[in-house]
């Protein structure tokens, strides 16, 4: 992040995760649908037209606050720097912190699957059920790296032998 400083200078700090007031987070999607508001596009090209609605759709609507500390790399929730492309945030009780997972996703170009192995090393407030969010570093070009990732694939996990199924009510779809 680069934060403008008094004299005009620009410093670039990394900031980590420190802690929340505790409220609860209001989704940004659900205050659309409270709203009754379709955007087509980006919601920050949205915002950036429409900066009026800004604060009303995300502070007013939203009473979580989330706290960061100055940090020397980006860190997941164990305080270890997590690594652009192999670590993932998860919702634990899907995924637990510290599994490591095969991803099996759609690739760019069609008919194509990528796989790659990733270690689960944050969680994340707006992360829910089995979903991932892959870490790919900082800056825009991995912000749009990032949205290229939207999309559904197959993650595979070990879990230890009678340990049952780790995602709630998932069963194989060929189990008697």
């Amino acid at each position: 992040m680069n934060l403008r400083q008094k004299d005009g200078s620009v410093e670039s700090v990394v900031l980590n995760f420190a802690g929340t007031n505790g409220r609860p987070n209001n989704m940004i999607g659900d205050v659309l649908k409270c709203e009754n508001k379709k955007i087509n596009g980006s919601l920050a090209t949205y915002y950036a037209r429409h900066p009026e609605e800004t604060y009303r759709d995300t502070v007013h609507y939203n009473p979580s606050t989330v706290f960061y500390k100055r940090g020397v790399s980006y860190e997941g929730v164990d305080d270890i720097a997590i690594t652009p492309n192999a670590s993932i945030a998860t919702d634990p009780t899907s995924i637990p912190t510290g599994t490591v997972v095969l991803l099996n996703v759609p690739a760019a170009t069609a008919c194509k699957t990528v796989s790659s192995i990733a270690v689960a090393q944050d969680i994340g407030g707006r992360i829910k059920g089995p979903h991932i969010d892959r870490y790919t570093g900082a800056g825009p070009a991995a912000g749009r790296r990032a949205e290229s990732f939207n999309n559904s694939g197959l993650v595979f996990m070990a879990a230890p032998k009678g340990a049952g199924s780790p995602v709630p009510d998932c069963r194989s779809k060929t189990a008697n």
